[in-house]
């Protein structure tokens, strides 16, 4: 059975850190684990960025490529995160990781029905409870232990090159919307409770192991095989590690993320609500990686390079066209909610109240999307950054032949 010898845990200025690392260090000691914890700070002061840089630059690829993944593009107000998990792929190249987002704990919990077996297919089997409080998800169920290294680690590799855990806690997510349009046990056991659909405390996680073909990940704790060929993450903007599921399937049809019926602990500080508007300002709204994973569908290509050269030759072409292609997609997006939005309306007929007028004021502002501001708002740069994405695509294999070839001597 392998055991993962390494954690990485990506940061920005958490007050919760020194709490994270702490927990899956004892996890470790626990379980009788040697582990290497790699932390990397977010932001241009990191050094290590700035080594890799050159190192890529004079053996891989154009500096520009090189800048691009662990930096992103610096005229952009968006988040970096994705940089940051660049930095820690090739930091790490060569070998199985767990990443761990710095507000987690190493605490686990059975998922809800917990089942024997493994369920194979293309959706998430997945599912949510919701609860009142994060005290209240908590004593939901009895914390156990979990050898989180031996069990990730035997999961790992082949055609899952990718193992995610389920979630307790936070629900690590930016807006409740998909929650209106639950259909069937999941929406019976909160609907008649109007207060527990915008709470922030959940589990979420499949009853049964899953092996999942359809391209959907969420980083908090998942375990990445580098012993094979990775992908790079979407270097800015949030939901990064969705893209990077997409362009790994892109890049190997046969890859499978492998879903484990446990819930680590997920608890930010300070604690987070949903704004009292978080439907009329999410609704419709773009995002960047939202773009990004919408003109890789669209042309849907068969290998990384072909991604590759697919992004690029959106960079290079006329602005005009380029924004025709993205209003277009951006229409089929948006028109695809409003219907998902009219059949549940149909379905309930609009029943209770409260649940029919939410999901009318979010069907209204989904169709004003369709023809204002909001339908690309905050695309301005996004051809440019398709342009050099693609690139990095393209050439990522000689990025990450370099990265394997470093000795352990020269990473953190």
């Amino acid at each position: 059975m392998s055991v993962i010898g390494t954690i990485v845990i990506p940061t920005r200025r958490s007050p919760v850190l020194a709490r994270c690392v702490e927990s899956w260090e004892a996890n470790a000691r626990e379980f009788g684990h040697r582990v290497r914890v790699v932390v990397s700070e977010d932001g241009d002061a990191n050094p290590r960025r700035e080594w890799w840089v050159k190192k890529l630059a004079a053996e891989a690829v154009p500096e520009h490529i090189a800048r691009f993944l662990l930096y992103g593009d610096p005229a952009m107000a968006q988040p970096t995160t994705g940089a940051n998990r660049n930095l820690l792929l090739l930091e790490t190249a060569g070998d199985a990781v767990l990443t761990v987002d710095d507000d987690t704990v190493c605490e686990w919990r059975r998922a809800p029905g917990m089942r024997a077996g493994v369920a194979e297919g293309f959706g998430h089997p997945g599912r949510l409870w919701l609860y009142r409080s994060l005290e209240a998800a908590r004593a939901s169920a009895a914390a156990e232990p979990y050898d989180v290294l031996r069990e990730f680690g035997a999961r790992l590799g082949g055609a899952s090159p990718v193992v995610q855990a389920g979630l307790c806690g936070d629900a690590a997510i930016n807006t409740p919307f998909g929650r209106l349009l639950a259909r069937g046990e999941e929406r019976e056991e909160w609907v008649a409770e109007p207060e527990l659909w915008r709470t922030r405390a959940v589990v979420a996680a499949t009853p049964q192991e899953a092996l999942v073909a359809a391209p959907q990940l969420m980083t908090f704790c998942a375990a990445l095989d580098g012993r094979q060929a990775l992908v790079p993450f979407s270097p800015m903007g949030r939901n990064q590690d969705a893209v990077f599921a997409l362009v790994l399937r892109m890049a190997d049809e046969g890859a499978r993320v492998r879903h484990v019926p446990w819930c680590v602990w997920h608890e930010p500080s300070p604690a987070r609500e949903f704004p009292v508007d978080v439907l009329a300002r999410e609704a419709g709204v773009f995002h960047l990686n939202d773009g990004v994973a919408l003109l890789l569908r669209h042309r849907e290509p068969g290998s990384l390079r072909a991604a590759g050269l697919w992004l690029e030759e959106l960079g290079a072409w006329d602005a005009g066209a380029f924004r025709r292609l993205l209003v277009s997609l951006r229409c089929e997006a948006v028109s695809r909610e409003i219907g998902m939005v009219g059949q549940a309306l149909a379905a309930y007929g609009s029943a209770p109240g409260w649940w029919g007028r939410e999901l009318r004021g979010v069907l209204g502002v989904l169709e004003g999307a369709l023809s204002g501001e909001r339908l690309l708002a905050g695309a301005e740069r996004l051809q440019g950054y398709v342009g050099m994405f693609g690139g990095a695509l393209r050439q990522w294999e000689a990025v990450w032949e370099c990265a394997r070839g470093v000795g352990r001597p020269n990473r953190r």
